[in-house]
């Protein structure tokens, strides 16, 4: 299997456009979450599986190497702590172990 193969197996499953996968706007990636889910994903199972080197990802990706490196991190953490997906604050609170009920701050 080829990268390209890769990425399309993965838009496929992500349900998302290869065009969406790859476009660029005024010089930014799309940054929808499932397009980046898709980039992540396809990141880590190209060096994971393929064994594709991190500068042949990012040349086929069209996006600097360190982009690619970041991908590969963040699918690594979402398939090793599911509670990842959350964002900010709430998901701060739960990786630290601060998940209490706030309400009785309130009187």
């Amino acid at each position: 299997m080829t990268i390209r193969e890769l990425i399309r197996d993965v838009c496929r499953r992500h349900r998302v456009r290869l065009r969406d996968f790859y476009f660029r706007r005024d010089g930014e990636v799309s940054k929808t979450q499932r397009v980046a889910h898709a980039r992540h994903e396809a990141s880590y199972l190209a060096y994971q599986n393929l064994g594709v080197s991190l500068n042949q990802i990012a040349k086929v990706m069209r996006v600097h190497h360190t982009t690619v490196l970041y991908g590969i991190r963040k699918h690594r953490e979402r398939l090793e702590n599911p509670n990842v997906q959350l964002r900010g604050h709430r998901a701060r609170q739960i990786a630290y172990g601060t998940d209490f009920d706030h309400g009785d701050w309130a009187h």
